[in-house]
């Protein structure tokens, strides 16, 4: 047999031989159990050292909160005690507001009714035609007990101021006669007028002032005036709330 020939028959014979070779542990197992502990022990600490420092770090942020809000109240009860030694100088003043909260709703509730009469007045200097001219004027307001009254010059006429002789005697009504149903006062005005169309232009006029409404005539009648004939006639409006001044009312907010 040749030399290549037998050495592939022990190789042939050898290999199985140490494939079936078994692996022995010559170590006592103490020292397995030993190394075992000891990477247990190991992972321990590492987890235990993980978590002493996330205590350590809350417990870190627990003291800075404390610190802070120790530093807080502090501050409030020296600010409290500030504030306090500040309160008797300020102790009137809600008194003070109350007071002068009083007198404004009494005086918005004394002039809640209040108008400018002047302007109304000089409004109807400015548009009285020019054939008329008032004798007087009453103003009352509904409620209130006030009444004004206001002697008018003869205007816009040429005809004296005379007294005259009426051929049929007007009747002045009393402003709570004419006094319509609705708004807050009535305006009465007595006067003259060349003709019976003047007092239904100044009707027309008196229709269209501010804060006036429906303007009528109680009378009208021809007088005689030395050698002239005229109209005396005594005229009625209601004064509406568009007549308010508003000036004495309470601002909100």
């Amino acid at each position: 047999m040749s030399q290549v020939a037998q050495s592939q028959t022990v190789q042939t014979v050898v290999t199985p031989v140490l494939q079936r070779v078994a692996r022995v542990n010559l170590l006592p197992s103490e020292i397995e159990e030993a190394r075992r502990l000891r990477r247990t022990q190991a992972g321990l600490a590492a987890g235990l050292g993980v978590v002493v420092l996330a205590v350590a770090g809350v417990y870190a942020l627990q003291v800075q909160s404390k610190n802070h809000a120790a530093d807080e109240l502090a501050a409030t009860k020296t600010d409290t005690v500030r504030l306090q030694a500040q309160q008797a100088k300020y102790a009137d003043v809600p008194r003070t507001i109350a007071a002068i909260d009083a007198a404004e709703t009494a005086r918005s509730t004394a002039m809640a009714n209040d108008v400018e009469w002047f302007r109304t007045l000089n409004n109807f200097s400015l548009t009285l035609p020019k054939n008329v001219w008032f004798t007087n004027v009453s103003l009352a307001l509904s409620g209130s007990g006030s009444t004004a009254a206001a002697p008018a010059a003869p205007t816009g006429g040429t005809t004296s101021a005379a007294p005259t002789t009426p051929a049929a005697p007007a009747t002045p009504s009393s402003p709570a006669a004419n006094a319509p149903a609705t708004g807050i006062g009535v305006l009465t005005v007595q006067g003259s007028a060349l003709d019976h169309p003047d007092v239904a232009t100044w009707l027309d006029v008196l229709a269209r002032q501010p804060g006036m409404s429906d303007a009528y005539f109680s009378t009208s009648a021809r007088a005689k005036v030395g050698t002239k004939t005229i109209v005396n006639f005594v005229s009625t409006a209601t004064i509406t709330s568009d007549a308010l001044s508003h000036r004495y009312d309470r601002k909100q907010g």
